[in-house]
């Protein structure tokens, strides 16, 4: 009999009462036996590795992982941005790793680590390692909108396509890209799909990538994303492009055209950040850098005088500016001026605005051609929209009526200039819609090269540009008559360090382009000599 047995015996014979006597053991029940069998807390963990970083733009996680202790039921993660863990917050996990995810990039985070143990309802903890810490990846930035920087048609046996070349900004952190696209603005991204990946990183400030097998004279919408052996950037903003139909594709011909359109800002009240006097000199130097042969002016008023008087100098004509405001300037060793051929109109419902046309002869050539410079209703909205289309119709209408049917053969080449109000991020585009059906094209949608393409036009006389990154916000637009091509579509400006140099021209930068025109047959009422 042992100790206990004896005192049980004992007991029994002086009460005659039975006891039962529990003995609570503080170490093992027997040698060898863990020390968790009795509900006891869970062994120490060991092992801990922080790493496996991955971000998701600015968002980033990091990987804990550890070796299993002993008795351990689950494991609770404590995680701060400083090695005093202050602040920390926890997670729980069964598993001996866990993903702590919305962290923030590029940033330190320390990490503890305890062994937890259910015994019933009660949770016993074990003791806490000690503090791991680790950074966060660099994440890739966002990548800026895709601009395209050439256009070109290529015929092949299985029919025509469009190669687009397409340009962004380098993106910080990454080291490849994706390019993604769809067909329409208004698609979800989750209906993007990839169209190349891997993309690799250039040499320079600028990326580039040649994209073949598109459709000619269909819409295509494009957003960029980053990526790095760590992680990807969120996808840049969207950028949609309609491309070149086969119809336009780049064609050169003798008569090449090159047309500037600029909206000098003589007057309005709008225009007196700088005096004309100061604008006046900036104003002829940006024609001049326009390279233009034609030049389209638009709120001349009482400066179109000054106009023809700085560019006589340089070899320039007025050819008209029948509208009070809006004048066309030619180069005469080009173009010769049809004598009273000059036309033009005031809106009535809109005396601001209206429009000047006249018909030239290019020399070389002896090609007649129909130049305009119009500048159309400022107002939004549907009435903005309805006015327009109607002003584009009566402009239209004015000029067959003058010089016969337009886009017709037997006719002279039409050329159409100016300030529109108007561009495809409005919800109805009405000068483009019932110029296209007339047979005119947007340079800016069929052009073969872009220079500038995502600096507005219009830079309400703000030193840092102003862009539009899901089409381009150029309400100076040059139209292409049907059986024409164009290259080298371009804001003509002064940057120095990203930044438009003082004083500006104009609350307008000049739109320039060169336009190819086929030859027109001289026959009877044509200007031909």
């Amino acid at each position: 009999m042992d100790a206990w047995g004896a005192v049980r015996s004992c007991l029994v014979a002086l009460t005659g009462i039975t006891v039962m006597v529990v003995v609570i053991v503080a170490g093992p029940l027997w040698p060898g036996a863990p020390a968790h069998a009795d509900g006891g807390r869970p062994g120490a963990i060991s092992s801990v590795r922080v790493g496996e970083g991955r971000t998701v733009g600015a968002d980033a996680r990091l990987v804990v992982r550890w070796r299993a202790a002993r008795g351990a039921t689950s494991y609770q993660v404590f995680y701060a941005g400083s090695r005093s863990m202050a602040g920390a917050k926890s997670k729980r996990t069964t598993r001996t790793g866990i993903a702590i995810h919305g962290l923030r990039a590029d940033r330190g985070y320390c990490f503890r680590v305890r062994a937890v143990r259910r015994v019933g309802s009660r949770l016993l903890n074990g003791r806490a390692t000690g503090v791991i810490c680790a950074r966060t990846p660099r994440p890739v930035r966002t990548s800026h909108a895709a601009w395209m920087s050439a256009q070109q048609v290529v015929t092949g046996t299985g029919g025509a396509t469009t190669t687009l070349t397409i340009h962004w900004p380098r993106t910080g952190g990454a080291t490849s890209y994706d390019l993604l696209l769809a067909p329409s603005s208004d698609v979800l991204g989750s209906r993007y799909r990839t169209a190349r990946t891997g993309i690799r990183v250039g040499g320079g400030s600028q990326e580039t990538f040649v994209l073949r097998g598109l459709k000619p004279d269909t819409l295509y919408c494009f957003r960029v994303r980053g990526r790095s052996s760590t992680g990807i950037g969120n996808l840049g903003p969207l950028h949609c492009k309609v491309t070149m139909p086969a119809a336009r594709a780049l064609a050169p011909t003798p008569l090449a055209m090159n047309v500037a359109t600029f909206n000098v800002c003589g007057r309005a009240l709008s225009c007196q950040r700088w005096s004309w006097e100061t604008r006046r000199p900036v104003v002829k130097q940006h024609i001049l850098m326009s390279g233009a042969d034609v030049v389209a002016i638009q709120e001349g008023r009482t400066r179109i005088a000054d106009i023809e008087a700085d560019l006589a100098g340089s070899g320039f004509v007025k050819a008209c500016d029948a509208s009070g405001a809006q004048a066309v300037f030619v180069r005469s060793s080009v173009y010769a001026v049809a004598p009273n051929s000059a036309d033009g109109v005031r809106f009535a419902t809109d005396l601001s605005h209206g429009g000047c046309w006249v018909r030239l002869l290019h020399s070389a050539t002896r090609t007649p051609v129909v130049v305009a410079s119009v500048h159309l209703y400022v107002g939004s909205g549907d009435v903005g929209n309805r006015t327009r289309a109607a002003q584009t119709s009566q402009v239209l209408d004015l000029m067959a009526a003058k010089y016969g049917a337009i886009n017709q053969p037997g006719t002279p080449r039409f050329v159409i200039a100016g300030d529109f109000n108007s561009h495809r991020s409005h919800s109805v585009d009405a000068p483009l819609v019932r110029l296209n059906q007339a047979g005119f094209a947007d340079a800016y949608d069929v052009s073969a090269t872009y220079r500038l393409p995502y600096l507005n036009s219009a830079n309400g006389y703000d030193v840092v540009p102003r862009t539009s990154l899901l089409w381009g916000a150029h309400v100076d637009r040059i139209f292409v008559p049907q059986g024409g091509s164009a290259t080298g579509w371009r804001t003509i400006s002064r940057l120095s360090n990203g930044r438009y140099v003082a004083p500006m021209p104009s609350d307008h930068h000049p739109v320039a382009a060169t336009v190819y025109l086929p030859p027109a047959t001289c026959t009877l009422g044509l200007f031909c000599s």
